[in-house]
């Protein structure tokens, strides 16, 4: 017979040399294969109430596209070894037991064809291995759990379940006859788990997992639970979970069995010593784990950070969401963003954990900026006679945190007296960084003088002078600036009177040059008699104009008709009270004097009253 196609049960030891019987039992269902790994498997061997034995195991595999989830088969004997009855399950038998009716109860998992998950189910079949009932437990968020034990009890049927994960915890509850749940509660841990008849647990483990780093603490730790799952002063874990029935497949399978000579027994000697435990009570922390997390609020464009969650630690499954900016992105379990934010703007982060089926959820929103920018030139000039000061705050597209000149922090605008090639490193409180090079040159190098000048800077105006146009020239820019203000073409215009700055930028460099404006009085100096007597007495006989700063051009005089008595061009003119060689009457005329004013060579005219007296 080939390895691998034939297994050996062999039961009852009546002396450490000789046993009842052994039988060789062969799956005729199966061809023979050499590959010991694809042959029969024995998981559980249990006594039946009233006689025989229960073996399940596993068939590896039934067809070739199956081997991703071969069946478990359920082998029943009677007490000396014969075949009774055989099946075929498609669940994961962990382990069974019976009820006093014979019935039979199958702690297993169910794995969907092709797929590696696994569904925790109990199963219920009949003493003739007929289905007759199962549950499956749906915990969400868990991708591997299983029904690792489960006993007839005070209740019904109890079970625990044990959840893979990061963690495994377990969890311990009972089912009533009709399979609907009573009870159920998680802890931490569950290893070798034994169930007593009032539905109480006995469970132990190794390691713990500490609160809230979630180190490993070695050890030997037994618990026992009364029947409803509660350890007297030891908190338990919410359970999350829906029960729903389902059906399982069962197809009967042919085991032949045959007579062998057994397994060659013999006497091992075993050396005992003793051995101290030391106990002590102790409860394990039922930490709940949490979706919080640390984020920035703000983050440059492509940097990386990983979200800070110890409150995390613990949960079966973890899963991220980012979305906004055309992103809808999920990233299962345990990833920390494995890729950067490429474009600015806002963005939600949805943090999800799941502990036995239970949800946490947390999500923030977080900005993202573009990526940081200097805005330097390429180039750069000394101007004469000071040093090049740049400050990178005000030409950067943001707030700067430090700044390294050519790997020398530096704090304060960077300040430059000799030419060269220098790199600049800044980094802003966002985790933006950004390198850029400069070259410093002589200003006189590529823009030799003059750079402004003026023909005149100081001025002494009329008023009727302003507004001033002021006319600067420069080789390097037709552009310039009055106090600072904006740079505008010429003339400029200065509109009243002051002390003013006028400047040239050539290249990163600014010359200025000090403007005096001043205000004159340009008012005409001219005074006209208003009146005069011309009785030949030798005081005040002539009109005339009086002063200085004029030149006369016409000198003439209306009588209160509005008719013209007299006219004088000369460039001293005066009225001597005739008209055409004849006295003029005494009373009033109007006097009309225009000249130039030689303050400002404008053309005035005055007219005023003048009474002539007799």
């Amino acid at each position: 017979m080939a390895v691998g196609t034939e297994m050996v049960a062999s039961v009852t030891l009546e002396d450490p040399a000789t046993y009842n019987w052994a039988n060789r039992y062969i799956c005729s269902d199966l061809p023979p294969t050499e590959d010991f790994l694809n042959g029969y498997r024995i998981h559980n061997i249990t006594p039946i109430p009233g006689g025989g034995y229960s073996i399940v195991g596993r068939l590896r595999p039934v067809l070739p596209d199956s081997i991703f989830n071969p069946p478990d088969y359920i082998l029943h004997l009677t007490a000396d070894g014969q075949v009774e009855r055989a099946v075929m399950v498609n669940v994961d038998i962990k382990n069974q037991s019976f009820d006093q009716a014979g019935n039979l109860y199958l702690a297993a998992s169910f794995t969907p064809q092709g797929q590696f998950d696994q569904t925790p189910v109990i199963v219920k079949l009949s003493s003739e291995l007929a289905f007759l009932e199962a549950v499956v437990f749906d915990i969400p968020a868990v991708k591997s759990a299983f029904v690792e034990n489960t006993q007839p009890t005070d209740f019904g049927i109890s079970y625990n379940i044990e959840v893979f994960g990061e963690t495994q915890p377990a969890i311990y509850g009972h089912l009533d006859t009709a399979f609907q749940p009573v009870i159920h509660k998680g802890y931490l841990f569950g290893d070798g788990t034994n169930i007593n008849p009032d539905g109480s647990f006995v469970f132990g483990y190794t390691y713990i997992h500490t609160a809230p780093s979630y180190d490993y603490e070695r050890g030997y730790y037994i618990a026992h639970s009364d029947p409803s799952g509660t350890i007297q002063g030891c908190p338990s874990l919410p359970v999350c979970m829906a029960i729903r029935d389902t059906l399982i497949e069962i197809e009967p399978i042919t085991f032949l069995s045959a007579i062998t000579d057994g397994p060659n027994l013999r006497e091992v000697p075993y050396i005992f010593e003793p051995f101290t435990f030391e106990s002590e009570p102790f409860c394990q922390e039922a930490f709940t784990p949490t979706a919080v997390f640390e984020w920035p609020d703000t983050l440059c464009k492509g940097a990386y950070q990983a979200p800070a969650t110890p409150s995390a630690v613990g949960a079966n499954t973890s899963q991220w969401t980012i979305s906004g900016q055309g992103l809808d992105t999920v990233l299962q379990l345990w990833q920390l963003f494995p890729f950067e934010f490429t474009t600015p703007g806002t963005y939600t982060i949805t943090h999800q954990v799941w502990l036995l089926g239970c949800e946490d959820v947390y999500e923030r929103q977080v900005v993202i900026l573009d990526s940081l920018q200097l805005n330097l030139a390429e180039t750069y000039y000394l101007c004469p006679d000071e040093p090049l000061r740049i400050d990178l705050n005000a030409t950067s597209n943001r707030r700067l945190r430090e700044v390294r000149l050519d790997s020398v922090a530096v704090t304060g605008p960077l300040t430059f007296t000799q030419p060269g090639t220098y790199s600049i490193t800044a980094s802003d409180s966002y985790r933006g960084e950004v390198t850029d090079t400069i070259q410093i040159r002589l200003l006189e190098d590529d823009f030799p003088p003059p750079w402004l000048t003026l023909d005149t800077t100081d001025y002494r105006l009329c008023p009727e002078d302003f507004p001033l146009a002021l006319t600067p020239r420069s080789d390097y820019t037709s552009q310039f600036l009055l106090d600072s203000g904006a740079a505008q073409a010429i003339p400029l215009a200065i509109l009243r009177a002051g002390n003013y700055t006028v400047a040239a930028q050539v290249a990163n460099c600014q010359f200025n040059l000090p403007v005096r404006v001043e205000e004159r009085d340009c008012s005409p100096s001219v005074y006209l008699p208003n009146v005069f007597s011309p009785n030949r007495d030798g005081v005040n006989d002539r009109l005339f104009p009086q002063g200085t700063d004029f030149q006369a051009l016409r000198l003439q005089i209306f009588d209160r008709w509005g008719q013209l008595v007299y006219t004088d061009t000369s460039d001293a003119p005066a009225w001597n009270g005739q008209i055409r060689g004849r006295v003029a009457p005494a009373g009033v005329y109007v006097a009309v004097f225009e000249f130039v004013n030689l303050k400002n060579d404008q053309t005035v005219t005055q007219t005023q009253d003048v009474v002539l007296v007799r």
